[in-house]
């Protein structure tokens, strides 16, 4: 895990919010970038600092929607890790969001981890659909399951999902998707 996005396989496309619903269940940006810039479902959509805040749910010609982390309606899972100072990557699923705390919940972290209040939590990169290292959230409490299983932990995101204007969306360049297939 090297922890440290390499963005140069990536394409960039900026782009601006041009709308938002936001209500109970859905958390959506409209932007102005569509499938005439490129833009295609499922793409990664990040602020400056390659902090996470969603990915593309529905492009259209000339305007995309965003889904947010932050997305009930989403059902978000997105393979996650933390970095520890000494030590191996510790896993988990981002999975769910509290709209009244404005934490995401960090799930299926093995039992054994030692997870600490302020450490830093981000893309694995093994689902394949966010590039590795991108930054989600900082750990604000940890739990142990109901079940006394696993760990959980409520995460703070990176990115006010509250004040978005600009953002980039991430494209994998061709040659790196076939390399990969090797």
């Amino acid at each position: 895990m090297k922890n440290d996005p390499k963005l140069s396989d990536f394409r960039k496309y900026s782009a601006m919010m041009i709308g938002r619903t936001v209500d109970q269940f859905n958390q959506l940006l409209t932007i102005d970038k569509g499938r005439v810039n490129g833009i295609e479902d499922g793409m990664p959509v990040i602020t400056s600092g390659k902090r996470l805040i969603g990915s593309i749910t529905k492009a259209s010609s000339f305007t995309s929607k965003v889904s947010l982390i932050s997305d009930d309606q989403n059902v978000n899972q997105i393979s996650a890790v933390i970095q520890p100072k000494k030590g191996d990557p510790i896993p988990g699923m981002i999975e769910g969001y509290d709209q009244n705390k404005d934490l995401l919940y960090f799930r299926k972290i093995p039992i054994k981890a030692k997870v600490q209040k302020g450490q830093v939590v981000i893309t694995s990169g093994l689902s394949g659909k966010y590039p590795e290292g991108l930054v989600i959230g900082t750990v604000t409490k940890v739990t142990t399951d109901q079940y006394g299983l696993t760990k959980a932990a409520q995460v703070k995101p990176a990115a006010n999902l509250n004040d978005l204007s600009y953002v980039l969306i991430l494209e994998r360049k061709a040659s790196v998707a076939s390399d990969e297939g090797d």
